[in-house]
């Protein structure tokens, strides 16, 4: 089976790096998770949304491994014969043996291969299995845990098909599996007891035991070294699911977290410090619009309207083009998810709001499935009315045009009067005085089963937050979005493009893939530096507010004071105008790049050469090294060049994050994010965005520079330099001034030039840069600092571009 095409690592952001391709034609990834064609949470969107990108690297050599549940299989998996011989026997020799293992090919993007076992039909081996596994591993699992027993059997399952698959290969095999969460991690464990040749790949995407402490409003990112971990587990009647967690963590070859922050709670509670972070991605090409994304935003936000329309009827006393829409969505963990500091936040909001008069008002949608049992009358009577006033206008609207159009016709100016009669007026009286009603909007959208104790709507109650006709804050709590609600009729994609700012202040949010979402469609969000996805965009991004990433700091403030940060962020998007919106959304998209699979999935892709290269460290060699990184797709031309110098005398880092564009049909596209750091005098220099685009009538080019030195509170901002086309080329003068009070030194990058010619893009760029140490100034093409840049050259042909970076030290 060979593979699709070898594949060679480099490095990222700190990532360890190998100095020659892998030969993996042999080799075999197995990735196994419980959410395998089986939607439970976010493991689902990981699995799914990175398929494509693992079957191009993998090609024929890669198997999904899930649970077979005949309702999913139904609609998502087409089955069908195994596509190996290795594998049709291992299949063979497990359905003869006990099993009914399925294969199949999961319908989603990239059509990779699934197995999927049955764990039900195998439930008569539970009592066997559980105690091996207290012999083998002195873990117990309880008989009324439904859950623990489903992982015992699926975990026994995965080991067993594993075990066969080495046992039918004529040769010697490498084989690969990544086992995804606890419920899948038993497997590993069972693979290393049995000294299985497997190569072992653990990640976790939240602890078992973080989620509970976190629940139980600990202060638990402060108090992380002192949780007695085996006792609080037991409190909680987890300890044997923080057992099987915590012994995959620790028999893995390479043990993986989502994030940073994951990471340094993964150390604490699991005992083992990852090896590397591997962030979640998204499949950004499905979200992409292109410039369409502000069109599909008002479509969206239209639709959003109308059913404000009628949920509002008889008090809507504010102007919807005046309103703002924001929403949080997720699993109903009040406090974990931060819906408690949102609400609080709100109630401060409206206050903000009145005091200071503000036109604008504020619809909060709380998108957090809780139990219900019906549609809210009123909810229903609210769309019923919206829709007679429409039919209404509609047929009034008929009736009078035809009555101008007949006037005109015969070439006399109508009578207004005449244009409507009685019979009109007598309509349209009626269609008024239905929407007069007693009450205030209902805040909820269905009956709620257990309304006395529901977390949100006590805080409701609480807060006052009622939609009355003062209030500039209006709060709504929804169930599940569908696209065949009778309410508001739109899936959670076109929901969300349809509002105007996502709040997502988590206290416990390992990754986050609601704000992710967001900003691949466009669209601002609010997030926590407890948060994956906050902590991700606070270290690739200098000032993330800028691109409409707020950070709410819930790490090193107390509750109140990161509720009043809360409020100052949603006050200031309140009074932002439309065009700034429009501005600031146009920025958010521009960092979906940011969170594509193409790029994160570098960091998967190193996670399993590593477990390779200590599985078989006589076939596979590890290496660490600091290179240059770059690749050239075929659809298009995108290339990614990620450059990281480090000078270990000076302590002067240089990195030049992002150097990246895009050969589009209508232009060029180029985003340059460069940042330079001397941790000696905290100078940072941002060269945040060096961007033009080819028009029809010209070149436009923006230019943001941000200098800050925090001894001396200097702010050098220039944020717009703008020039156009001219009838013999272009050229620039770019002159950059940034002071060190420490030094005195200048660093002058004086000369940007560039000229456009008839055949193609020539770009020379002289860089000075000051060494402290050395007192050297270093000029690219000549160096004397020991890092030595030979060739930064560039130039676009009428077939391609030509790239040569040379790095040596």
């Amino acid at each position: 089976m060979p593979l699709a095409r070898s594949i060679s690592v480099t490095s990222l952001s700190g990532l360890d790096e190998w100095d020659e391709e892998f030969e993996l034609e042999d080799a075999v990834l197995f990735e196994i998770a419980w959410e395998v064609a089986n939607k439970v949470g976010g493991i689902y969107t990981v699995i799914q949304t990175k398929a494509r990108l693992t079957c191009e690297e993998w090609g024929e050599n890669y198997f999904l491994v899930g649970p077979y549940t005949e309702s999913n299989v139904r609609t998502q998996v087409e089955l069908i014969e195994p596509t190996s011989a290795v594998l049709r026997r291992t299949i063979d020799k497990m359905n003869s043996s006990g099993c009914k293992v399925y294969f199949g090919r999961w319908l989603i993007e990239g059509s990779p291969y699934v197995i999927l076992l049955d764990v039900g039909f195998t439930a008569w081996s539970l009592d066997r299995w559980k105690s091996e596994l207290w012999e083998n591993c002195a873990i117990g699992v309880p008989w009324f845990d439904r859950e623990a027993n489903d992982a015992v059997l699926f975990g026994f399952l995965t080991a067993w098909l594993l075990g066969e698959y080495a046992a039918q290969c004529d040769e010697a095999p490498r084989i690969l599996a990544h086992f995804h969460e606890w419920l899948a991690g038993l497997g590993l464990v069972l693979c290393r007891q049995r000294h299985l040749p497997v190569a072992t790949i653990f990640t976790t995407h939240a602890t078992l035991l973080g989620r509970y402490l976190c629940a139980g409003n600990v202060d638990f990112y402060n108090n992380l070294a002192e949780f007695n971990v085996d006792k609080e587990a037991g409190d909680r009647q987890i300890y044997h699911r923080y057992c099987v967690e915590r012994a995959a963590a620790r028999c893995a070859h390479v043990f993986t977290t989502v994030s940073k922050i994951t990471a340094i709670e993964a150390e604490h509670l699991l005992k083992r410090k990852p090896d590397i972070v591997t962030p979640n991605g998204l499949n950004v090409k499905k979200f992409s619009a292109m410039h369409e994304f502000q069109n599909l935003h008002a479509t969206s936000k239209a639709r959003i309207q109308e059913f404000i329309r009628g949920h509002f009827y008889g008090h809507l006393d504010f102007n919807l083009d005046k309103t703002v829409f924001l929403f949080i969505a997720g699993r109903y963990e009040f406090s974990n998810k931060g819906a408690d500091i949102f609400l609080e936040a709100l109630a401060r909001l409206n206050y903000l709001l009145r005091v200071n008069h503000s036109e604008v008002t504020v619809i909060a949608f709380f998108i957090m499935p809780a139990r219900t049992n019906n549609f809210n009358v009123e909810t229903l009577k609210g769309q019923a009315v919206r829709k007679q006033l429409w039919d209404t206008a509609h047929t009034v609207k008929e009736r009078f045009g035809k009555k101008l159009y007949e006037s005109l016709l015969v070439g006399q100016l109508p009578e207004v009067s005449k244009l409507l009669d009685k019979e009109d007026f007598t309509m349209m009286k009626r269609a008024i005085f239905a929407t007069q009603r007693q009450g205030l909007p209902p805040v909820c959208t269905h009956n709620m089963l257990e309304d006395s104790t529901d977390p949100i709507l006590s805080c409701i109650r609480r807060i006052g937050l009622f939609n009355s006709a003062q209030d500039r804050v209006k709060v709504h709590t929804h169930s599940f979005l569908s696209s065949t609600s009778p309410l508001l009729p739109m899936d959670y994609e076109e929901f969300v493009r349809g509002c105007h700012l996502g709040v997502f202040p988590s206290y416990y949010e390992p990754w986050g893939y609601t704000p992710a979402e967001c900003t691949v469609m466009g669209i601002p969000s609010v997030s926590t530096n407890l948060s994956g996805f906050g902590c991700f965009m606070e270290e690739h991004i200098a000032d993330p507010s800028a691109y409409g990433i707020y950070i709410l700091d819930r790490r090193y403030r107390g509750v109140d004071e990161s509720c009043n940060q809360l409020t100052t962020f949603l006050f200031q998007f309140c009074q932002q105008s439309r065009r700034q919106r429009i501005i600031q959304r146009n920025r958010t998209e521009r960092l979906s790049d940011l969170l594509d699979w193409r790029y994160l999935g570098r960091y998967y892709v190193a996670a399993r050469h590593m477990a390779l290269a200590k599985a078989f460290p006589d076939q596979y060699i590890f290496r660490n090294t600091e290179r240059i990184y770059w690749s050239l797709y075929t659809v298009g031309i995108f290339i990614l060049v990620f450059i990281y110098c480090w000078n270990i005398y000076t302590d002067l880092y240089i990195l030049l994050e992002y150097l990246y564009w895009s050969l589009c049909t209508g232009g060029i596209f180029i985003l340059v994010f460069i940042y330079c750091w001397n941790i000696y005098t905290d100078l940072y220099i941002l060269l945040e965005y060096l961007y033009w685009s080819l028009c029809t009538g010209g070149i436009f080019i923006l230019v943001f520079i941000y200098c800050w030195n925090i001894y001396t509170d200097l702010y050098i901002l220039l944020e717009y330099l703008y020039w156009s086309l001219c009838t013999g080329g272009i050229f620039i003068l770019v002159f950059i001034y940034c002071w060190n009070i420490y030094t005195g030194l200048y660093i002058l990058l004086e000369y940007l030039y560039w000229s456009l010619y008839t055949a193609g893009i020539f770009i020379l760029v002289f860089i000075y840069c000051w060494n402290i140490y050395t007192g050297l100034y270093v000029l690219v093409e000549y160096f004397y600092t020991g890092l030595y840049v030979e060739y930064l050259h560039w130039s676009l042909y009428t077939g391609g571009i030509f790239i040569l970076v040379f790095i040596d030290w």
